[in-house]
This record gives structure tokens, sequence and C-alpha cells, in this order.
């Protein structure tokens, strides 16, 4: 009899320590940290899923969403489907989400040439300096020059040359001011953007070029950092 009790308590005793370690797992796991930029004229307003789980919705042109701080850090499938329409399904693709990092997609080109631009968004913030990146998401647009310049300076010599889509300039260090942002195409001198831009101190800024609309002209999204 004491040795059929006794297992019994070894089995109950089993079971509770899974029970704990199961529910300690199921405390660890590790997230990252995902935004989303919608940088695409003609894809209209639309929702980002995660298995079957909206985690970014009504998501409009220019729009830059917060971090979600919710994703499991793991590759991860990611559909982007119209807001108004759940079978027109704008993007899928897949992102490997770092842990405890900060990462942003950007929904870029227009809808015949659309594609995800993934970045890190790890900066290291420098005494007295602005951190500042250049985002090219204008798939019309062809490669660009980057002129950044003081707000009344002519431009002259590129900042970064030959831009191509999805490609960007990775977080580069100037005074903290205002400039003049002026894009060309490459080797070109014919101006496709002329903005004025404020780089604060802290804590960065990203600069993404996209299309205005379809037909090709060009706008400026900013988003900290």
């Amino acid at each position: 009899m004491r040795t059929y009790f006794s297992g019994l308590s070894a089995l109950a005793l089993l079971a509770c320590l899974l029970v704990v370690s199961a529910c300690s797992s199921g405390g660890t796991d590790t997230t990252g940290l995902v935004r989303f930029i919608h940088a695409a004229p003609d894809a209209g307003v639309v929702d980002v899923f995660i298995r079957n789980r909206a985690v970014f919705e009504t998501t409009s042109f220019r729009t830059v969403t917060p971090y979600d701080t919710t994703i499991l850090a793991e590759e991860l499938s990611f559909v982007v489907r119209n807001s108004t329409d759940a079978s027109d399904v704008v993007l899928r693709f897949v992102l490997n989400v770092i842990p405890e990092q900060r990462q942003t997609v950007v929904l870029a080109g227009v809808r015949s040439q659309i594609a995800p631009i993934v970045l890190l968004d790890n900066v290291t913030a420098t005494a007295d300096s602005a951190q500042v990146r250049l985002v090219h998401a204008a798939a019309l647009a062809g490669a660009v020059d980057l002129y950044l310049t003081a707000p009344s300076e002519t431009p002259a010599a590129a900042t970064y040359a030959a831009i191509r889509f999805r490609q960007n300039t990775g977080f580069f260090a100037v005074a903290p001011g205002t400039y003049r942002l002026v894009v060309t195409p490459a080797g070109d001198a014919t101006v496709l953007l002329d903005e004025t831009v404020a780089l604060p101190m802290a804590p960065a800024t990203t600069l993404v070029l996209a299309g205005a609309n379809a037909g090709g002209a060009l706008t400026l999204i900013t988003a900290d950092p």
C-alpha cells in the first residue's frame, strides 16, 4: 500500500513540475518591436496581419504606425490586405523579427512594383549631432541623387549618389538644424523634390522618399527614428 501511494505522489509531483515548467516557458517568449510605414500611393487603405491577427489596421498612405511591442521574435509571415476587401491581398512577405530590437517595414512602390523594405532602427546617439537616413521607396523614380544643404545654399555635390529603389543611406550625422533636401535623377540636374526638413538632435529621423501618386511625382514621409 505504501508503495502504491508513493507512486501516486511521485506522479503528482511530476505533473506539477510539468505545469510549472510550461507556465514558466510561456512567460519568457521574447518579442521584438515592429512598425509599418505606408509609402505606396495606389495601394489604398490596408490592414497588416500576422497569422490571421491584425496588427496594424486601416493604415492609409503616408501613415507611420507606432511600434507594436507584442510581436514574437521569430520568422513570421505577414499579409497586407485591402481594408475594405479582405480578398484583395496587396503583399505577402516574411520578416525575421529580431529580439528586443526596433524594426520598420516600409510598404514601397506602386501596386505593379510593390515590395517591402525592412529597416533596423538601431541608432547610436552622438553629442551635438542629428542622425538621419533617407529610404528610397518610390519605384517609378529610378535611381536618385540626394543633396542635403543649408536652406539658402544651391546644391553642388550630391550627399549620396545613385540611390536605387529599396536602398537607404543608413544613418549619418549632421549638425541639428533646418536643411534643404533636393532629390534629382541620378546624374541629372532635374529637380524631383525640393523640401525643407528639420533635423533635431534626438533621437533620429528617417526620411522616406515615396511616390506622391501613381504618376511618378514624389513626396517625403518623415518618421522618428
